[in-house]
């Protein structure tokens, strides 16, 4: 039967019977312990109640009905005698016990008043006693129950467990069975009691709302008509309250002035924990009475920031845990303030010493703690220069070392640089480095070999090397018949510049020795080169018949070849110029070009093809008697290696970038091309990146750049059948901010965003530190249910968190920013944590540190963001760790012992 009444808890203690005269009326002795809806005692107060006799079933007709209207106890129990009520209906004397069963119905009002619900049917199933006897005449005999106490289990602070048996009911009907708890020896049913329903048999009955550290007496009890019996007394004691356990993180977030903490209050030792947090001095031990950082109450895991803290200091920590019993502490960590400072560089040494310029460098090996703002060369002819000097910048801001080149110097002058380095605390300078560059001197020239020599002049010329820092103003041959010719002797004047030259010279004398050199003038001076000697021919007549011809020298630079040649006399030269083949002694049969006629000098240029050929050329000169060659050459025709001129970057946007570097292909062709690596300096390169040859410029796109994010992009490289070059001068981007919409490394959602869908509009977000460590669980069995892809790590921490998963707790237990729907991230999200916020810098995730994630499955080899093969077994769990290589750091994944403690970093869903 269901029972409507939501008010009072009825229990019938005891009922009995007794005749007190003929004229007395019969009547029953009836307790009953009194709850409200809530579930608490009613205590000392009136209440109404409505007792009822039913005759055939639990819903037969009432054949008497009487109210009463008791006052409870300090205990809650009322008492009463049936059948000295207030009549309702009926008559208690004229009840005919002999055609039962009859079925007693309680109902109840707790207020006092007539509002009453049914609170309990029970089925009379012995007619009481002295009622009977006096219907039939025929005695009966009636015993007490027989109850057995205990044992008395699962003690705690506030609550116990209860086992008792009901041996025998005295053969009549039990009206309740329970225990009765009190603090003194013998407790009786006028005590605290539990009651139980009324059958035989073992019940089990949990004791609650007592005092911790306390003493207590418990009986069991069983009531019949005839009265209530007790079992043996036994007795227990509720657990103490002592101080909480608590455990101290690792410090993180350590500045100047502040540093993070926080721990685990793991027990609150059966008080509740009314204060947390970390205290904290710069002496051993620190206490509640030194500085604190509070971070609320109650178990679970926290954190709190110290603030206030002086630079350069070292300080001692320890969480703490305080209950009504006292202040727990955990294990003392210590940590010591950092000092922001400009930053540490260092001046290279000069080389590449020149007229104009020199080469040096900076080496920056301390940023002081706060971002560099600009860094560089500066220099002056006055000793220790400063930024508001001359300077040259560096392309980028990072830590490291910077070849840096100085231009447009006066020659001969005497400079001094240094080093500089800029962050928001002020700027710092290397040592002051000095140097001379060269001075104003006379050029470096050579003479050529002397060609085309008839009787009254030839070929020669010069290569002027270097211009000695000052320009060349007039060049040529000079000679004489003297052992040293100048410019005071005869000579010829050649234009101006650095490089080779030829020089056509005439008005010599037939059979005569000549010493001739080439000449250079600068503004300071005149400079010659080696001195050759020559001999002029004898005259010949005037009916010369086949040409005298000389070949000048090649000239081969990426526009082709130049030479040419001399052609002293012979009858009138109808053609002239160069032949050239791949065999020597090449002729007219092969390449050649056609240069005018007549005598003298003249020039001829010409294109070749074939990287790292030989080829072999000379002069002809052709006239009426025939073609005669001049002397032979040979050059191997190499081209030149790939050069990338320029780089520039074309765009920026907060995920990608375009950068376009412009390439010679050294007149060979290219057979490969490969793009840069852009990469943050410290960690792993970016997502991906394509590229195409667009006519002679490279087009490389790089993808799935993080927004806000510095990168350095080098190492792009062209080759032709030649060889190879790469550039590798540094280009520095920043990746903006979208306007709109969410990115990865946003603060959102109380975390950090590390995953974004195709929307755009939802993902996943990590907690902004770590929240401890934890082992995954001291299961050494499989955890069958958790999940590795994307999206289950929420269920896999509630399957964790099912069998007692400290890592699974302490994600599930933490509320931060305002959220407390944080879970422990499966395989694949731990994966996106790293790759898109460690690989970054981002997340301040920790170095050579394993992370638990939630997946119990253990694979072996990675690929991309997925895994497969792989290996699983009960005991192994999946975790990632950032492991450092030189130059950069890389997230890896790991099978780890469930037993071990871990970094735990929470996620959460948006």
């Amino acid at each position: 039967m269901k029972y409507t009444n939501h008010i009072l808890l009825l229990i019938v203690l005891c009922i009995y019977a007794v005749t007190l005269s003929a004229q007395a009326p019969h009547k029953m002795s009836f307790q009953a312990v009194v709850r409200n809806g809530d579930g608490n005692l009613v205590t000392n107060s009136t209440v109404s109640m409505r007792i009822s006799i039913l005759q055939g079933t639990e819903t037969g007709a009432a054949v008497y009905t009487e109210t009463h209207a008791p006052m409870t106890n300090e205990n809650g129990l009322a008492s009463l005698y049936f059948g000295t009520g207030t009549p309702v209906t009926g008559s208690f004397d004229s009840v005919d016990w002999t055609t039962g069963p009859y079925y007693l119905k309680v109902e109840t009002d707790p207020s006092g008043g007539s509002d009453f619900s049914v609170t309990a049917v029970q089925q009379l199933v012995s007619v009481p006693y002295s009622l009977y006897s006096e219907k039939s005449g025929v005695p009966g005999a009636i015993d007490l129950p027989e109850i057995a106490t205990g044992p008395v289990t699962e003690v705690s602070y506030t609550g116990a467990t209860s086992t008792d048996t009901l041996k025998s009911n005295g053969g009549e009907f039990v009206t309740a069975r329970g225990v009765c708890v009190d603090t003194l020896p013998l407790p009786t049913i006028n005590s605290a009691v539990n009651v139980s329903g009324s059958s035989l048999g073992t019940y089990t009955l949990p004791l609650a709302n007592l005092v911790p550290g306390k003493r207590y007496y418990l009986r069991a009890f069983a009531s019949n008509s005839n009265g209530t019996a007790y079992g043996d007394t036994v007795s227990f004691i509720t657990n103490s309250v002592t101080i909480p356990t608590v455990t101290t993180d690792t410090m993180s977030g350590v500045s100047n002035t502040a540093a993070t903490g926080g721990g685990i209050v793991i027990s609150d030792g059966g008080s509740p924990v009314t204060a947390r947090g970390i205290c904290f001095s710069t002496s051993a031990s620190p206490t509640i009475a030194n500085s604190l950082a509070p971070s609320g109450a109650g178990v679970g895991a926290f954190s709190s920031t110290m603030s206030g803290l002086s630079p350069v200091t070292t300080y001692y920590a320890r969480a703490y845990a305080t209950n009504a019993a006292g202040t727990a502490y955990g294990v003392q960590r210590t940590f010591t303030t950092i000092l922001f400072a400009p930053p540490t560089t260092s001046t290279d040494e000069t080389s590449n010493i020149g007229c104009t310029s020199v080469t040096t460098g900076l080496n920056t090996s301390s940023d002081g703690n706060a971002a560099i703002t600009e860094q560089g060369i500066c220099y002056d002819t006055a000793i220790n220069p400063t930024t508001s000097s001359a300077k040259v910048i560096a392309p980028s801001n990072a830590i490291g070392h910077y070849t840096l080149s100085l231009t447009g110097l006066a020659p001969g002058t005497t400079y001094h640089v240094r080093a500089y380095s800029t962050n928001s605390i002020g700027t710092s300078y290397g040592s002051d480095v000095s140097f001379t560059l060269l001075p104003s001197a006379l050029p470096s020239i050579t003479t050529n070999e002397v060609i085309g020599i008839n009787s009254g002049g030839g070929i020669c010329g010069g290569n002027i090397t270097a211009d000695g820092c000052s320009d060349i103003i007039a060049r040529g041959v000079c000679w004489s018949v003297t052992d040293t010719p100048t410019i005071d002797s005869s000579h010829t004047t050649d234009g101006t510049g650095l490089g080779l030259y030829n020089s056509y010279f005439t008005g010599l004398n037939p059979v005569t020795v000549y010493n001739i050199r080439a000449y250079a003038t600068n503004s300071t001076g005149t400079a010659y080169g080696t001195l050759r000697s020559f001999t002029t021919d004898s005259v010949h007549a005037s009916t010369a018949t086949l040409p005298i011809v000389g070949t000048i020298p090649p000239v081969v630079d990426s526009s082709g070849v130049t030479s040419g040649g001399y052609i002293s006399e012979g009858a009138s030269i109808t053609a002239r110029g160069i032949c050239w083949s791949t065999s020597p002694t090449p002729t007219l049969a092969d390449d050649h070009t056609s240069d005018g006629t007549g005598l003298g000098y003249f020039t001829s240029a010409f294109s070749v093809s074939g990287c790292g050929t030989v080829f072999y050329i000379r002069a002809y000169a052709t006239n009426s008697y025939g073609t005669v060659y001049g002397n032979e050459f040979s050059f191997t025709y190499t081209e030149n290696a790939p050069v990338i001129t320029s780089a520039i970057i074309a765009e920026v946007t907060p995920t990608s970038a375009i950068i376009k570097y412009v390439i010679d292909d050294g007149g060979c062709g290219l057979t490969s091309y490969e793009d840069g690596f852009c990469f943050v300096v410290g960690y792993i390169g970016a997502g991906g990146s394509s590229l195409e040859l667009v006519g002679d410029t490279m087009v490389v796109t790089f993808s799935d750049l993080v927004p806000g994010i510095t990168y350095r992009v080098s190492g792009a490289s062209a080759t032709n059948i030649v060889g190879s070059t790469v550039y590798n001068d540094t280009l520095v981007l920043t990746t903006g901010f979208p306007s709109s919409g969410h990115y990865l490394g946003e603060l959102y959602a109380g975390g950090i965003i590390f995953y974004l869908d195709s929307t755009g509009n939802h993902g996943f977000v990590c907690a902004p530190y770590d929240q401890g460590e934890a082992v995954w669980s001291s299961l050494s069995g499989a955890l069958l249910g958790t999940g590795s892809d994307l999206g289950t790590g929420a269920d896999n921490t509630t399957y964790m968190a099912a069998v007692g998963s400290p890592a699974a707790l302490m994600c599930l237990d933490l509320t931060l920013n305002g959220y407390s729907d944080w879970f422990l991230p499966s395989r694949v999200e731990l994966n996106f944590v790293f790759s898109h916020l460690g690989n970054f810098g981002l997340g301040g995730l920790s170095f050579d540190s394993f992370y638990w994630s939630s997946s119990g499955e253990c694979h072996w080899v990675y690929d991309d963001d997925m895994y497969h093969g792989g290996h699983f077994d009960g005991g192994y769990a999946t975790c990632f760790s950032f492991r450092s290589y030189p130059g950069y750091v890389l997230a890896e994944q790991e099978c780890q012992g469930k037993s071990a403690s871990y970094k735990i970093r929470a996620i959460r869903e948006f």
